[in-house]
């Protein structure tokens, strides 16, 4: 829910912000291996610098100097420093880690919610002592979770019938682990081999769903509208796993199990997959699980391949296209680690159609032998695909970048395969250009070249760090551009993309009045930008600052404003109370200056905190700040007009933005209240007293 820019105070907030911004420069990003721990549900795991420099060194041959990380979500657990259980200070995603000094990367901890899933992955960057860029993950298994409980919903079908599903199963669920309503559910695609889920299916004219479709539970599209229709040859037995959100805005995560009578996956002698010419296979653990399930009623330990003919197709690890390992027939692969069944590729050669076959053997858990084949189908191509146009928006002149789920969406409907990678058509120079890693006209990793793969999943350079800026700021236009999409199973379609970009009338003459607070001492030329809304906050009662010993009054502009303090400046504003304050969170203690503004909040339902605590010391993040400000402005009446995923992609760092907070945080955009600064909102950055102060003016006045 978001209103449409006000150009002239969209720049005017952009330009200031840039007063404070960092830099931007030139990053060259790499992908380092996952760094993995364990940890029990109820203790917490200390982090290892020396695991974050042999990662450093094996990717960049240099030490490493220090890191950032991403912060998980709250419902995953929390990120502390000098960790003891009893004094805890929580890091923030702009915080520098270092390796070989202070302050140090292993005193870094990590402590599990208690309802976190059985794998979290948190995200960092990481810098190198010669100032190069990578990235990489931290996988963490957590043992004790409820995850790991055995709760599903749980259906049953003959292998050529359909079963439907039912919203109220899903809310069931959803009650038993969250004690909240469903409000939606995404769900991961079975692979073909075991079934598809279809919405609103007749048996007619069909319509696939996508990993990133939302279903509703007393909404559209319904829950009660997915049907799964098994594969004539499916196990007896399917997992599908689902993602799931309920009223309050709160993950949890379920599976469904099908039971499916009738299969002949008791006497099938092979796994299945089938890719067309030039295109690849990648294996999936999960079905030689499966088979070794229906085989010996255990899941599987490893397995070894017996490599086939060369004039048919070689079998890689890890294979990306450039670094090829081979495998041999003596290496072992595993289901739930290293080396993984999942990291191995077939690649078929280029002149190879029709069937190859690959025996493997192995063992079971309990060390009893199982023996199978892969059956893998490589078909000619001679299916020709054409896309819809794909649709972008933004400014002239400024970044505009791309979904990379568009394509996907567009190759999975036309081919039924996920988008491997794409090829663009470079557009003249006086349309614009194509840049990939663009953060300014001077910064950006490298211009997109007609030859390159830009790939969708995880293999570098990827299709999401592409994008377009025109060839003038000061004229509203369009531009096309063709492109060529390649899915992981060889199949190929061709598009093409429509990017609208509006002027910001009159940008390159604004200027502005030096200004300093009339009240507040702290608040000089240098906040200009914001002098005049702390000003009138003041004079409205909505912002008091604090009296120093000399009599001067102070606002402390470039603070962090707390969570406790947001909210009472956001109960000064909006007028927020109630007659009962008897029900707080469990963290807010009674007579504290914020209590009232928080119950309050709690009571309206704008502040839901987190297990019953709201964490009022903590700094509060932009995102946050978004939401609470959002839910206050619809409580009260206030016309907000709904915002979209178009008003974020215009933020380099837009996908950094939490799930809950997408909605919220592009209403405001729309609005014109927010407006972020060198094309980043900063979602996950804490909050100063100053932007706060901006915010609630420009939404009160």
């Amino acid at each position: 829910m978001k209103k449409s820019f006000m150009r002239s105070i969209t720049f005017f907030l952009s330009l200031m912000m840039s007063f404070v911004s960092i830099p931007t420069v030139s990053y060259a990003y790499s992908e380092a291996d996952a760094i993995y721990y364990d940890v029990d549900i109820d203790d917490y795991i200390e982090f290892d610098e020396d695991d974050f420099n042999d990662v450093c060194l094996d990717l960049m041959d240099t030490e490493l100097d220090y890191i950032v990380f991403e912060l998980p979500d709250w419902d995953e657990g929390i990120l502390y420093y000098d960790y003891n259980g009893d004094d805890e200070e929580e890091i923030s995603s702009y915080d520098e880690f270092y390796y070989d000094e202070e302050p140090s990367i292993s005193d870094i901890s990590f402590v599990p919610d208690e309802d976190c899933p059985s794998e979290i992955t948190i995200s960092y960057e990481g810098v190198d002592l010669d100032g190069n860029y990578f990235y990489g993950d931290i996988i963490i298994e957590v043992s004790g979770s409820s995850s790991d409980t055995d709760t599903y919903i749980e259906y049953s079908v003959y292998v050529d019938d359909t079963v439907t599903f039912d919203e109220d199963d899903f809310n069931d669920y959803c009650q038993e682990e969250n004690n909240e309503d469903l409000d939606y559910v995404k769900f991961t695609l079975p692979s073909s081999s075991k079934g598809i889920l279809y919405y609103d299916y007749d048996g007619d004219d069909e319509e696939e769903i996508s990993s990133s479709d939302k279903f509703y539970y007393d909404g559209e599209p319904s829950i009660s509208d997915i049907t799964f229709v098994p594969d004539e040859d499916c196990p007896s037995e399917i997992t599908i796993s689902y993602e799931g959100v309920d009223v309050e805005g709160d993950y949890f995560y379920g599976d469904i199990i099908i039971e499916v009578s009738g299969t002949s996956s008791n006497t099938d002698t092979y796994i299945e997959y089938s890719a067309y010419e030039s295109g690849t296979v990648i294996f999936d653990e999960d079905d030689f699980n499966d088979y070794c399930q229906e085989e010996n009623n255990e899941d599987v330990d490893y397995i070894k391949f017996t490599l086939p003919s060369s004039s048919k197709g070689i079998l890689y690890y890890d294979y990306d296209g450039d670094d090829e390992e081979k495998i041999s027939s003596t290496d072992k692969f595993y289901y739930g680690g290293e080396p993984s069944i999942s990291d191995i590729t077939f690649v078929p050669d280029e002149d190879f159609t029709g069937d190859c076959e690959i025996s493997f053997s192995g063992y079971d858990e309990d060390g009893d032998s199982i023996q199978g084949t892969v059956l893998i189908s490589i078909k000619k191509n001679t299916q020709s695909y054409s896309a819809d146009t794909i649709s972008f928006t933004g400014y002239a002149g400024y970044k505009i970048s791309f979904i990379s789920s568009y394509f996907n969406d567009k190759c999975k409907s036309l081919t039924g395969s996920t988008l491997d990678y794409v090829h663009f058509t470079v557009p003249d120079a006086s349309e614009g250009t194509l840049y990939y890693g663009y953060a300014s006209e001077n910064s950006y990793s490298s211009l997109v070249t007609e030859d390159t793969d830009y790939y969708y999943t995880e293999t570098f350079p990827y299709l999401s760090d592409v994008s377009f800026v025109s060839a003038s700021g000061n004229t509203s236009g369009t531009s096309g551009i063709s492109y060529t999409g390649y899915g992981i199973d060889g199949s190929s379609f061709t598009g093409s993309i429509s990017i609208t970009y509006t002027a910001l009338s009159g940008f390159t003459n604004i200027t502005y009045e030096s200004k300093s607070s009339q009240y507040f001492k702290d608040v000089g030329e240098s906040y200009s930008w914001a002098a005049n809304y702390i000003d009138t906050l003041y004079e409205n009662g909505i912002v008091s600052g604090e009296v120093s010993s000399d009599g001067t009054r102070m606002f402390k502009p470039s603070n962090s404003i707390t969570r406790g303090d947001f909210l009472l400046m956001l109960s000064k504003a909006f007028n927020l109370e109630i007659t009962e304050t008897s029900d707080n969170f469990s963290d807010v203690s009674e007579g504290s200056y914020y209590y009232n503004a928080i119950a309050a909040a709690k009571a309206l339902g704008i502040a839901q905190g987190y297990n019953n605590n709201f964490y009022p010391q903590a700094a509060i993040t932009r995102e946050d700040a978004m939401v609470l400000a959002l839910r206050a402005m619809e409580l009260t009446g206030m016309q907000v007009t709904a915002g979209s995923l178009t008003e974020l992609a215009v933020y380099t760092d837009y996908g950094l933005i939490s799930g809950y907070a997408q909605e919220a945080i592009a209403s405001l955009v729309k609005d014109g209240i927010i407006t972020g600064s060198n094309n980043n909102i900063n979602p996950k950055n804490n909050i100063t007293r100053a932007e706060a102060a901006v915010i609630f003016h420009k939404i009160k006045y």
